[in-house]
């Protein structure tokens, strides 16, 4: 251990040498007042001896003055014969103490140079390569990090800093994790400044309460770290890995937390005041009760719907109204329990699209929407509609095999050919056809014997009813909202458990989907749902007509646009006219034309060869386009990807025999892509842009492709054309039209029939 100063043994010496000194000088100082005082009193008594002596009492006066100076004469004598040897012991004492002092700084010096090449072998064992030495060695520096031994502190420090920093071991770090928990509660804030903790690795590390102003904790992993009521004013945490820690009641005034990952973490109560927030990373981050008050942030760098306790936050007055505007106020109205089959990552199609933006629409004008989905809730994603949608998972495990989700199983023999597809995918689709090796009865229970794609999804939808079902006790709502055949049967045991209404969502009908074998058994269950259903939903006139023809005429029929919200698109996903690169996105089934893609492209490139065409996605028709020279094939994209797709592309292509609305075509227009889709889709009923076309018309479609393709400011003015339209469209929110039919169907707007005969309604 380092050598004190022996201040102590040298203040004593020091004491004893002045006490001498002092002595002498006052002895000194009084031998001389004394000896004028004795010249004085003879040369008195000479005056009086010399003079007439007249009485007997001067005579005894003069004897008193005499003895007294005598005895004064004889104290100082003595005095001076005893200061003798009380110097003699003053300096024997003062020699020794000064041979003791000597003595023991040796000792200490020993000590000191022990501790020095102690310290030395501990920081050898820290860079060892065996464990067991590195383990040893960091448990050691702890000795180092008492308060007497200061010299130490920094580079004790600095070891287990750095260690904490390389360490991959599990056991080390648990060691490196105490030895940094200790040195955080030993020493001040200002000697953990001198050192650079960047891109520590303390996961789990336990400093509640400690002092971290202003330390540098860029890059650090502190994931699942307890820091509640930790002093971490001014300190640098940009891209600090912050998932999961425990944040509480912390002091982060003017801190820099600039692309953080707080996912899951938790900031209730704390003091943000001033901090910089930029792009973070925030799902299932709590701020309830914390103080943002002059942070610094651009509102659109942070997903806030993923924020959870931002309204019992302080934050600016702007701000506040913003997100207001953004998010929407607290939820209110009717409580809608909304069945999906598709969900991210099990996402099959354009439905779920559609049904995103709808949910995250309907949030921001205050709906009160609950989401039921199929599966666990591990194969989800975390909040897809932002913390204010309750996703509510009932449990049921994806199919685990490898198909796609648009294919039937007679794909799978081109197993070794085909692209791969995402794991997300491999889960039952809805819109696949069943059964597709020939005709079985309408009363068959599950088809012919080894279709085993139907027998599958329509038994997992037979638990998603029953699972559903028992919500009836569980949850309070108002109405039951269904998207597409596969969830309406659980959407009527629903209505029928609790007499609560419920309305068929389609996206699409079977006829739509399959014109020419449409499959009997989903055929049977949309004519129910439109006999029972207390109100139908389409996306399009078209889809309304192709229902109407199909079923029947549903007793309340609102044609609702699908809403698209308008997000922020990097430029680097933006189209780019120089590429001549044509693209398809979608299912590779009859019903989206692939082979009508596959004839496009020939034409187009029979006229420009430098035109390319690929196509994202996968299905049953995937063997139209295999080995086409014309058409790339890329494969389906994760749904959070989609914008690769765009990226770059100089067109999309929607060439679909039946579109009842086509999501990719707003999508297109967001990314500043012409797109070029059938006049008689859903989309082409609400824009008035891109370009309109006949898939059937192939050789016209080419044509059309390479006048696109041919100009660049005549490209770039439909671009812009395209983007004013899908903004205005965004605007138009015709999202309230079902807002209103909820609030209808549940007696809080305006009455409604709910007898036997319901009204006929066209709420287009």
């Amino acid at each position: 251990m380092a050598v004190q100063s022996r201040r102590p043994q040298n203040l004593i010496l020091l004491s004893l040498v002045l006490i001498v000194v002092a002595f002498g000088a006052a002895y000194a100082w009084d031998a001389r007042r004394e000896a004028d005082r004795a010249e004085r009193l003879d040369a008195q008594l000479r005056s009086i001896e010399s003079g007439d002596l007249a009485s007997e009492k001067t005579r005894a006066e003069l004897a008193q003055l005499r003895a007294d100076n005598e005895r004064r004469l004889d104290f100082w004598a003595n005095l001076i014969g005893g200061l003798g040897p009380a110097v003699t012991v003053v300096l024997a004492l003062s020699g020794g103490l000064l041979g003791l002092n000597k003595y023991l700084d040796a000792r200490d010096q020993e000590r000191d140079d022990r501790a020095a090449e102690l310290f030395k072998e501990l920081l050898g064992q820290v860079a060892s390569i065996e464990i067991r030495q590195r383990s040893a060695g960091i448990a050691g520096l702890g000795h180092f990090l008492r308060p007497e031994a200061s010299e130490y502190h920094v580079r004790a420090l600095s070891a287990l800093i750095s260690s904490a920093r390389m360490e991959t071991e599990p056991e080390m770090r648990v060691a490196i994790r105490i030895g940094v928990e200790q040195a955080a509660r030993a020493l001040p804030a200002s000697i953990l400044r001198q050192v650079p903790w960047r891109g520590v690795d303390l996961q789990g590390v336990d400093l509640h309460g400690c002092g971290l102003q202003g330390l540098d904790l860029r890059d650090a992993r502190l994931e699942d770290a307890d820091l509640r009521g930790t002093n971490l004013s001014g300190a640098l945490l940009r891209a600090a890995r912050l998932n999961g820690a425990r944040i509480s009641d912390a002091v982060l005034r003017d801190a820099d937390l600039t692309y953080a990952d707080l996912a899951g973490a938790s900031l209730v109560d704390a003091d943000l005041r001033g901090a910089l927030l930029d792009h973070l990373k925030v799902v299932n981050l709590d701020i309830a009760g914390a103080d943002l008050s002059g942070a610094a942030f651009e509102l659109s760098t942070i997903p806030w719907e993923k924020v959870t306790g931002w309204r019992e936050a302080t934050l600016d007055d702007s701000v506040r109204r913003t997100l207001d505007e953004l998010l929407g106020p607290e939820p209110s109205g009717p409580r809608v329990l909304m069945l999906m089959w598709e969900i991210a990552p099990l996402v099959a199609g354009g439905t779920w699209t559609a049904a995103y933006h709808l949910v995250r629409a309907l949030r921001r004008e205050g709906a009160h929407v609950a989401v039921v989905v199929p599966w666990t809730q591990d194969a989800l994603r975390a909040e897809p509609f932002g913390h204010e949608v309750e996703v509510i998972a009932l449990g049921l495990e994806p199919p685990a095999e490898r198909w796609s989700p648009y294919s039937s199983p007679a794909w799978s023999i081109y197993a070794h050919l085909r692209p791969p597809v995402p794991e997300s995918q491999s889960f039952a689709s809805p819109y696949t056809p069943m059964y597709p090796y020939g005709a079985y009865g309408r009363h068959s229970s599950y088809g012919r014997s080894g279709d085993v794609r139907g027998s599958t999804l329509l038994r997992l939808r037979d638990e998603f009813t029953r699972r559903a079902k028992a919500l009836a006790t569980r949850l309070e709502f108002d109405v039951v909202h269904a998207h597409d055949w596969v969830t309406f049967r659980a959407a009527q045991a629903l209505s029928k458990a609790t007499g609560r209404p419920w309305v068929a969502h389609f996206h699409s009908t079977e006829r739509e989907r399959r014109s020419e074998d449409p499959d009997p058994i989903i055929d049977e269950i949309e004519s129910g749902a439109v006999a029972s259903a207390d109100a139908v939903v389409v996306p399009s006139d078209v889809t309304k007509r192709a229902l109407v023809a199909a079923y029947t005429e549903p007793r309340r029929t609102l044609v609702l646009p699908n809403p698209i919200s308008v997000e922020t698109i990097a430029p680097a996903n933006m189209g780019r006219f120089e590429s001549r690169s044509v693209v398809f996105v979608g299912r590779l089934s009859a019903q989206k034309g692939p082979d009508l893609l596959g004839d496009i492209a020939r034409s187009t490139r029979a006229i420009d060869e430098t035109i390319s065409f690929s196509a994202y996605g996968a299905g049953e028709e995937w063997s139209v386009l295999r080995g086409s020279p014309d058409v790339r094939l890329m494969g389906p994209l994760e749904w959070n990807d989609r914008s690769e797709a765009y990226r770059g592309a100089s067109a999309v292509l929607v060439p679909s025999r039946h579109e009842p609305f086509g999501m990719v075509v707003l999508e297109a227009m967001l990314h500043r892509v012409p797109v070029l889709y059938p006049r008689t889709s859903g989309a082409a009923e609400r824009l008035h842009s891109g370009t309109l076309i006949d898939p059937e018309a192939t050789d016209e479609v080419a044509r059309a492709i390479v006048v696109l393709l041919a100009e660049w400011q005549r490209w770039e003015a439909i671009v812009e054309e395209q983007w004013s339209d899908v903004v205005r469209y965004a605007d138009e929110r015709p999202h309230l039209e079902l807002q209103k039919l909820w609030s209808e169907l549940t007696g809080q707007g305006a009455s409604v029939d709910r007898g036997g005969g319901h009204a006929q309604r066209d709420m287009m």
